[in-house]
Formats: C-alpha cells, structure tokens, sequence
C-alpha cells in the first residue's frame, strides 16, 4: 500500500509541476502591454534584421507609456492578432502594435526597453 501512494503522489506531483511550465509570453500570463501604438521607425540590426523599433501612441488606460524605443532580440514572440506566429519581417512602418517588455526599463524619454512579445494589429 505505501509504494501505491508513494507511487501516486509521485504522478500527482509530475503533474503539477508540468501545470506550472506554462508559455509566459501569453497575454493572460503577461497582463496587458506597456505600450499600445504605431511603429513610427524601423532600424536594423548589423546582420540586415529589424534591432529595435520606435512606437509612438497615446497614455491610456492599461499601458504606461506613450513612446518607446523597443529593442527585437532573437526570443522576442511576435504573433498576430489571432495570436499566429510572426517574423521580424512583419514589423513595417505604420503598423499598429502592442508591446510588452522585459526586464529593466532605460528611464529616458523616450523609454528604451527590450520586447518580450509584440502583436501586431493590423497585418494589412
């Protein structure tokens, strides 16, 4: 009887475990986005690739900034508004997006942060 419930809570304890390795990129384990606008500038990288974009939008309810220097590393989640996987490729002037950041914040104005996850808006 002993192995059975060491053996059980064993299984219990796998499990719950796996419970707690969720994708933290999604909104619903982020909150809402720091920075909610339009991508006013795009600057690559030195291998060609997007490095960091400038968004500029209005302070509102659910965001903290209205402008942003937001930096695009290799593990940046970009997606779409059905939440489909995107590219660097699919960050263009004038688009609209949400933003949130990871780690520390560079508190000048605009503020320079590194982009955990952008969703892209308007894919047209």
């Amino acid at each position: 009887m002993t192995k059975k419930l060491t053996a059980l809570l064993m299984v219990v304890m796998m499990l719950l475990t796996l419970v707690g390795c969720g994708d933290e990129t999604t909104e619903e384990a982020i909150g809402g986005p720091d920075i909610r606008g339009v991508i006013i500038a795009v600057e690559k990288n030195q291998a060609g690739g997007v490095g960091r974009i400038f968004v500029k939008g209005e302070l509102e309810e659910g965001t903290s900034y209205d402008q942003a220097y937001i930096s695009i590393v290799q593990d940046t989640n970009i997606v779409g508004e059905e939440q489909q996987g995107l590219s660097v490729d699919d960050l263009w002037v004038g688009k609209t997006v949400e933003v949130w950041f990871e780690g520390d914040v560079a508190e000048s104005y605009p503020v320079q942060a590194k982009g955990k996850r952008v969703k892209v808006l308007n894919q047209t």
